[in-house]
């Protein structure tokens, strides 16, 4: 019986393995991206900012091919600034708020929030800006920061 359902569920693998080696699955599944509207591609972009390992520029390659250059990119762009303004939005209203409440206690972590707080508004932008920077350790960091 083990070796039944083994074999079961590695002809299902290899039946989605070959299926996504395929051209026709491909242009299935461009189609219909395509035939679901901007929601679709604004909540994609919107997960990245969720799930950071997510590949962003295959997300927007995906909606460029599906709803062309300006519409696919227009829906990634506000896809991107929504999740990271929610993101932002909930390190800032949710976490903040607990996570004072335990880092009060902690003489090295109010060294480290007065650390931040010297700095400009700008210069953590400028720090969130660099290439290999992770986006969504800004929105957290400005989202904890008291100012």
């Amino acid at each position: 019986m083990g070796k039944r359902r083994r074999k079961g569920w590695m002809c299902t693998m290899n039946f989605w393995l070959r299926q996504l080696g395929t051209l026709e699955f491909w242009e299935t599944l461009l189609d219909s991206f395509g035939n679901l509207g901007p929601i679709a591609p604004i909540m994609l972009a919107m997960v990245e900012s969720f799930f950071p390992p997510l590949p962003l520029i295959a997300i927007v390659a995906l909606n460029v091919a599906a709803h062309g250059g300006i519409l696919g990119f227009l829906y990634s762009w506000a896809g991107v600034a929504l999740g990271g303004s929610i993101m932002f939005l909930f390190w800032r209203r949710v976490v903040k708020c607990f996570f004072w409440k335990f880092a009060s206690r902690s003489p090295k972590l109010e060294k480290a929030q007065q650390w931040v707080n010297r700095f400009d508004f700008l210069y953590k932008q400028i720090a969130v800006s660099l290439n290999y920077f992770a986006l969504w350790v800004g929105n957290n960091k400005r989202g904890v920061a008291l100012h």
